[in-house]
C-alpha cells in the first residue's frame, strides 16, 4: 500500500466511522528504504479490537512519517566566503553582557555612550550581540555612524547576508559617488552629507539633476545637508527652492538663505523691515543726561504672497507667538531672518546698546526675540555675549537660544552665574538646564545637585514639580566618577522625601550603571582575536 492510499484509508474511516468501515492497514506502507518497512510493521501491530484508538494511532504515525519525509529546500545562492579574522579586540565579557542588557531595553538611552566609549579604547562589540546591534542601527539611523566601527569584520560580513542591514554597506567610503545613483534613501543621505563636508559644489551638482524627481520628504532632508559648507555658490539654487510646493522645504531654504548675509532673501528682508524700525536717541535728566536709545516701531500693515514665499508665516501658532499679535509676529519673523550685525552697521551701535534699545520698545517681545534668534542662527559671539549679559542683569533666563551652540564651558559659566544671581534657586534656571545636554564638569554638576537638594528640602515645594522628572535626565550628564558624592547630602528628613526618593534613586541607579559600564570598557581584554 502506498502512503497516499494508507492516508486516504484513514480519512475515509474517520469520515464514515469505524463501525461502518473498519480500518485496514493490510500490506503496510510501501516506499523507499527501511523507514517505510518500519512504519508498515508499526501499523500492522495496531490493536484492531480497539478501532477508535487504532484509527488515531494510525493517523499520528502517518502524519509523523509525512513530516519526516520532507527534505529541506536547497539554497540557490552561492555559499558566501568565510569571514576574515577580526583585527580589533572584542570587549570584555562583562562589557559585552552590559551591552546585551542595553540592547534588550535596560537603560537603552545610554547606548550612544557605550558605543563612543568602546570606540575610544579601540574595542568592538562581541559576536553574540551583533544581530541586535545591527537591528538597532536599522531602527535608529542616528546611531549608524557610531555602530559601524563596533561591528568588526564579523559584523560587516553578517550585514552582507541580510537585506535589512544593507545600511551598513551603504555607508560612503572613499567618496564613492555610485551610492548616490544606486543606494537607498539612507545611503544617499549619508553620501550627500559626505560630499557636503569635502566638496560642497560637487554635492550640489549631484543633487540638481534629480531634485524635481525626489519625494517631497527626501527633498527636505537632502536640503538640510546644505548647512555644511554653505556659501553664496548655493544661493541661486536655494532661491529657486523658495517656490517648492512643500512648506517644510521652503522653510529650510529660507533658513539657509538667512545664513548668507549677501543673499537676495536677506536683502528683501532688510528692505521690508527698514521702514518699520527707527533708532531714537535721547538724553534724560533722570539718567544724568546719559544718552539712551529706544526703537520706535510701526507694524507692517498687510501680509502678501512675497512674504509667504520668503518663509514668513501669516498666522501665529503657539501661545507666545499669539501674544505678540499677528502683525508683530510678522515683524518678529523678519527680524529673525536678518543677520544681527546689519543693525550695528546701520545704526553704528554695539549689540548691547541695540538690545537695550529693543527692551525699551513697546514691541520689545517681537524685537528682542527676533534679534536673539538671529544671533543664534549666525552664532555671532558679540551678540550672544551681549544677550548673556542682558539676561544676567535682568535675571530673566527663559531664552534658551542664547546658550544653544556655545561651547560647553561657556554655557556652564553662564548657568552658574545665573544660578548665583538668583541665590541658587533652581526654578529660575530651569530652561537653561534643559539645554545643558553635554557631559557636565564636576563643579557644574556639584552646583546643580546642591540647588536641587535645596529645592527638595523646602517643605513648600509642590509634589508635582518639574524637577522630579528633570533629575532622571541629569543622570545622563553627571560625571560617573561622582557616583558616591551624588548620593550624599539629600534631605532625607524632608516631609516630602518619600515622594522624592524614587526619582533620586532612579537618578543614582542610572549614574551607577554608567559608572560600571565605563569601568568595564577600561578593563583589560584578551589580546587574541576571533576568526
Amino acid at each position: 500500500m502506498q502512503y497516499e492510499s494508507a492516508w486516504e484509508n484513514v480519512l475515509k474511516t474517520a469520515l464514515l466511522g469505524t463501525e461502518r468501515q473498519p480500518l485496514s492497514m493490510a500490506g503496510g506502507v510501501q516506499g523507499n528504504g527501511n523507514q517505510s518497512d518500519d512504519l508498515g510493521v508499526l501499523l500492522s501491530q495496531l490493536n484492531g479490537a480497539d478501532s477508535e484508538a487504532a484509527l488515531l494511532s494510525a493517523a499520528s504515525a502517518l502524519t509523523l512519517y509525512q513530516r519526516a519525509g520532507h527534505l529541506p529546500a536547497m539554497g540557490k545562492s552561492a555559499v558566501p566566503e568565510p569571514c576574515p579574522p577580526d583585527t580589533l579586540p572584542r570587549c570584555s565579557a562583562q562589557a559585552g553582557t552590559r551591552l546585551a542588557m542595553i540592547l534588550q531595553g535596560h537603560h537603552r538611552q545610554v547606548l550612544p555612550e557605550w558605543l563612543a566609549a568602546a570606540q575610544t579604547v579601540g574595542l568592538r562589540a562581541p559576536e553574540e550581540v551583533l544581530p541586535e546591534l545591527l537591528d538597532a542601527g536599522r531602527s535608529q539611523s542616528e546611531l549608524r555612524a557610531a555602530i559601524r566601527p563596533m561591528l568588526g569584520r564579523r559584523g560587516l560580513w553578517l550585514a552582507e547576508q541580510n537585506r535589512a542591514w544593507k545600511y551598513v554597506a551603504g555607508d560612503v567610503e572613499e567618496g564613492d559617488e555610485t551610492v548616490w545613483e544606486t543606494g537607498n534613501r539612507g545611503a544617499r543621505l549619508l553620501g550627500l552629507q559626505h560630499w557636503r563636508g569635502i566638496d560642497p559644489a560637487r554635492a550640489r551638482e549631484m543633487l540638481l539633476p534629480t531634485w524635481e524627481k525626489e519625494p517631497a520628504k527626501e527633498r527636505t532632508d537632502f536640503l538640510q545637508t546644505f548647512k555644511v559648507g554653505l556659501s553664496m555658490a548655493d544661493e541661486p539654487f536655494l532661491e529657486t527652492v523658495l517656490d517648492d510646493k512643500r512648506k517644510e522645504t521652503r522653510t529650510v531654504a529660507a533658513d539657509l538663505l538667512a545664513r548668507l548675509p549677501e543673499s537676495r532673501l536677506v536683502q528683501r528682508m532688510i528692505e521690508r523691515v527698514r521702514p518699520h524700525i527707527k533708532l531714537v536717541s535721547e538724553r534724560s535728566l533722570k539718567k544724568l543726561l546719559k544718552e539712551t536709545h529706544r526703537l520706535e516701531v510701526t507694524l507692517p500693515e498687510a501680509f502678501d504672497k512675497a512674504m509667504e514665499r520668503d518663509g514668513i508665516a501669516e498666522k501665529p501658532i503657539f501661545g507666545a507667538q499669539r501674544s505678540m499679535g499677528e502683525k508683530a509676529w510678522w515683524l518678529h519673523q523678519m527680524v529673525a531672518l536678518i543677520p544681527p550685525d546689519f543693525w550695528c552697521q546701520e545704526w553704528g551701535k554695539t549689540p548691547a546698546e541695540i538690545i537695550e534699545a529693543a527692551n525699551s520698545s513697546e514691541w520689545k517681545e517681537a524685537l528682542v526675540d527676533g534679534l536673539r534668534q538671529a544671533a543664534q542662527r549666525h552664532q555671532s559671539v558679540p551678540w550672544l555675549e551681549a544677550f548673556l549679559a542682558d539676561a544676567l542683569e535682568r535675571k530673566q533666563f527663559s531664552g534658551q537660544e542664547i546658550v544653544q551652540g556655545l561651547p560647553p564651558q561657556r554655557i556652564e559659566e553662564f548657568v552658574l552665574a545665573a544660578l548665583a544671581s538668583v541665590e541658587g534657586k533652581i526654578d529660575n534656571v530651569q530652561s537653561l538646564l534643559a539645554v545643558c545636554t553635554h557631559p557636565w564638569s564636576e563643579p557644574f554638576a556639584r552646583a546643580v545637585l546642591q540647588a536641587a537638594q535645596a529645592k527638595i528640602a523646602d517643605a513648600q515645594t509642590a509634589r508635582y514639580h518639574w524637577l522630579h522628572y528633570a533629575l532622571k535626565g541629569y543622570a545622563h550628564y553627571l560625571p560617573p566618577t561622582m557616583v558616591q558624592e551624588a548620593g550624599s547630602n539629600w534631605p532625607t528628613d524632608s516631609p516630602n522625601w518619600d515622594y522624592w526618593r524614587p526619582a533620586v534613586d532612579e537618578m543614582l541607579g542610572l549614574l551607577q550603571f554608567r559608572y560600571e559600564m565605563l569601568q568595564e570598557l577600561k578593563a583589560p581584554v584578551a589580546s587574541g582575536v576571533t576568526a
